[in-house]
């Protein structure tokens, strides 16, 4: 929430930019520089109506609405509601996932946070309704058919968060090597429509090499090497907290008031020139350390090789373009991660282990965290050389 705040006003901004720069196109003499080309107001929201038109024969496909009771003359609105809730909070979402993602990477970026959030508010809003429109007490049957509405709902919009997630660090490296929105754009589109047919089987090679959450699809496999699913778990457990009034308010509440602390020592600190970031704060309880620690590494990196441009004899806009190829280099490192695990699936699918390609044994465990740590720092001296280099 306080994130969203602080992004009213800039988002504001580029939505009247960009009605503007449409409205007044054809009077301009002045043509729109080719960096600034979007995709037309008019085909976005056409766009959005198609895709609420088959949002809504979705849900009403989908929803168990007979096994709650809300058939028939409530099924309707009920749908109706449920398509102008992923719209609204989905937008919303996709704002805050995005300034996530340009601040920490898409990689770090506390997305499940507003998976959280979005459960949680559709799961009170459709209890509310409930409690207005059927009889209580709720059997089991009707509680479960309700959770798996709201996991319906929250699994929307939890699409739409990654997928702004994802989008906004793709035109950020377009903006930084002066590509055109609106084919990037394009493209991003046609990207979904092909994830949507490459995942799945991808998923299923992931869940034959490694099982998922504990579900293992051969016998005699490791349970402790199967993939965690736990954005799914997470969505289970607040439905099911909030639907049986079971939620630890204790918890929430202390972490509420943890974040209402670090917003009034904000204030007080800027009054004395420094900044405390309540993002960072927000990320230091909500990621684990296996996620903080890299993320704090990549950081420090970050800033040494901020403080060694700045002991360099260069120009202003030299030292841009140096910070513009440290984080094209970042970038490709992620892209490379991620890429190289989906082809050691391969082998590991075939050979149903993840051991296949083993050289050691484990007694070389304390070797190989020795050579991690070497690793990173022989790769914070690369980066450094490749963005202070006199060479660009």
């Amino acid at each position: 929430m306080w994130t969203f705040l602080k992004l009213i006003k800039p988002l504001s901004k580029s939505i009247s930019i960009s009605f503007r720069a449409f409205i007044f196109s054809g009077k301009s003499n002045a043509p729109l520089p080719r960096t600034d080309k979007d995709i037309p107001v008019p085909l976005i929201l056409m766009g959005v109506g198609v895709m609420a038109a088959i949002l809504f024969l979705f849900f009403q496909f989908i929803f168990p609405l007979r096994q709650v009771g809300l058939e028939h003359d409530f099924s309707p609105t009920v749908i109706f509601c449920g398509v102008l809730y992923v719209l609204f909070i989905g937008f919303l979402f996709s704002v805050i996932t995005a300034y996530f993602s340009g601040m920490v990477g898409v990689t770090a970026s506390p997305g499940s946070s507003v998976v959280i959030s979005g459960m949680l508010f559709a799961a009170w809003l459709l209890l509310t309704a409930i409690d207005h429109l059927l009889p209580l007490p709720l059997n089991a049957q009707q509680i479960q058919a309700a959770e798996a509405i709201t996991i319906i709902i929250g699994s929307v919009v939890t699409g739409i968060a990654a997928i702004a997630n994802d989008n906004t660090q793709d035109l950020k490296v377009g903006q930084l090597v002066g590509a055109t929105p609106w084919r990037q754009q394009v493209m991003l589109l046609l990207g979904v429509i092909i994830s949507s047919l490459v995942i799945p089987p991808v998923m299923q090679l992931l869940f034959d090499v490694y099982g998922i959450a504990g579900v293992m699809p051969h016998e005699g496999m490791d349970i402790s090497q199967s993939l965690p699913a736990p954005t799914a778990a997470l969505m289970a457990a607040i439905t099911e907290a909030v639907f049986r009034g079971s939620l630890p308010w204790t918890m929430m509440l202390t972490g509420s008031c943890v974040i209402l602390l670090a917003i009034f020592l904000n204030y007080v600190f800027k009054l004395k020139d420094f900044n405390l970031s309540i993002l960072g704060i927000a990320i230091g309880m909500y990621l684990p350390l296996a996620s903080s620690v890299p993320l704090f590494i990549g950081g420090m990196i970050a800033l040494l090789v901020k403080k060694h441009l700045g002991r360099a004899n260069i120009n202003k806009e030299e030292s841009v373009a140096r910070k513009q190829k440290g984080t094209l280099i970042a970038c490709g490192l992620v892209a490379g991660s991620a890429i190289m695990d989906v082809l050691l699936a391969i082998p590991f699918s075939v050979f149903h282990s993840p051991d296949a390609l083993q050289l050691v044994g484990s007694a070389w465990k304390e070797t190989g965290a020795y050579l991690g740590v070497f690793t990173t720092l022989l790769l914070a001296w690369w980066i450094n050389k490749r963005v202070c280099s006199n060479k660009i």
